[in-house]
């Protein structure tokens, strides 16, 4: 069915559209509209392995990665004295940006925007290429129905369509168990809504994360990435755009969303709680080309 590409081209014709969005969407705002939808494990396995991840490594591969990274939280005096779950593991190392399966969302597509507009630094745009930036709408429930259907097609009892259903939304715990009864199929994706207390960020930024243990070397289903799997999901008539990539010209947008989202407080100051925040506000406001300081919340 495809990713529904929209180029817009004013500030209006975005937020037009993005209000007209319903409970369902969750929205990733990312710098280049070029990027496609990738865990920063993905890359970091593609990378190191040059091909793409399998789940049957996934597991094997965070367990040692969240014990180098503790051996270094460690050794710095800075590990974290509450009794974190394997999950609770993923997400804090997430936060100090560790590679890893979940993928960060937001339920507000205004933050959204503002992580595609977020100035990188002060590097000069290419005087011959225009740079576009990209917000990704994803309709959670449309997969979440996707992989009710498969349980149900497979003639799966009542008892695996329930688990389904509960298990879409709760933590990764379960990816972390061995298979068997109550332990859905490892590859698969699901949505935590509302992460752990450990991050104040991600309550401030009404953060989501997408965890995506897919298979991409599966014989049967060849995904080049996750991207591709929204891509070749089959088509409701019921929900004709359950995925949407918003596409916007950087130079020509970035001044006036920039100082919409910052009335709205929505700034790096707010949205970061701390003087990386701060920092990004000065970078917004002080931007190549320059542009008023009263914009990022400076």
């Amino acid at each position: 069915m495809g990713i529904k590409t929209l180029e817009l081209n004013s500030l209006e014709e975005v937020f037009q559209t993005i209000e007209s969005l319903d409970y369902r969407y969750v929205f990733r705002g990312q710098p280049d509209s070029y990027f496609r939808l990738r865990s920063t494990y993905f890359r970091f396995y593609e990378y190191a392995s040059n091909r793409p991840p399998s789940d049957e490594f996934v597991i094997k591969d965070m367990d040692t990665i969240i014990k180098k990274f503790k051996s270094g939280l460690v050794r710095v005096g800075k590990l974290p004295k509450d009794n974190f779950t394997k999950s609770d593991w993923w997400e804090y190392a997430r936060h100090w940006g560790v590679p890893s399966p979940l993928i960060d969302f937001t339920r507000s597509p205004y933050i959204g925007l503002y992580f595609a507009f977020e100035v990188q630094g002060l590097t000069p745009e290419p005087k011959n290429e225009e740079r576009h930036v990209a917000l990704y709408c994803i309709d959670f429930w449309y997969i979440l129905a996707y992989r009710l259907r498969q349980a149900w097609d497979l003639s799966t009892s009542g008892f695996w369509i329930e688990e389904c259903d509960a298990r879409f939304f709760e933590k990764v715990d379960t990816f972390c168990k061995p298979p068997g009864r109550g332990v859905p199929d490892k590859n698969s994706i699901r949505f935590i809504l509302n992460p752990n207390k450990y991050s104040a960020r991600m309550i401030v930024q009404q953060g989501a994360f997408l965890c995506d243990t897919l298979d991409y070397n599966d014989e049967f289903q060849k995904f080049k990435d996750l991207e591709g799997y929204l891509e070749a999901l089959p088509v409701n008539e019921k929900r004709k755009d359950p995925f949407i990539k918003i596409v916007m010209p950087y130079q020509a947008l970035y001044k006036s969303i920039l100082s919409r989202l910052v009335k709205m407080n929505i700034c790096g100051t707010a949205l970061f709680l701390d003087s990386s925040g701060a920092t990004k506000d000065v970078f917004n406001a002080t931007a190549w080309p320059r542009y008023t300081l009263d914009v990022g919340g400076v």
